[in-house]
């Protein structure tokens, strides 16, 4: 199955193991990380959701492409 567009903006979830606090929680895709000439690395920038506060972070984390899955198959993942 083909993995669905990310852009800046979407809501996701983190699926991965690199960021064990983020495992599991509802993600904000902010951009994604470009290295010194302006490519893509394939990491994107993304805050964590904060249950307690109802909001996103104001502190982000780099994420792979593999570890960001839509809200809707993230039950399949």
């Amino acid at each position: 199955m083909p993995k669905s567009k990310i852009e800046s903006g979407t809501i996701m979830k983190y699926v991965g193991d690199d960021h064990a606090f983020m495992t599991g929680l509802k993600v904000k895709v902010i951009a994604p990380i470009l290295d010194d000439d302006g490519k893509p690395t394939g990491l994107w920038d993304v805050a964590p959701w904060i249950e307690k506060d109802r909001r996103f972070s104001w502190v982000s984390s780099d994420a792979c492409r593999e570890d960001l899955v839509p809200l809707d198959e993230s039950e399949n993942a």
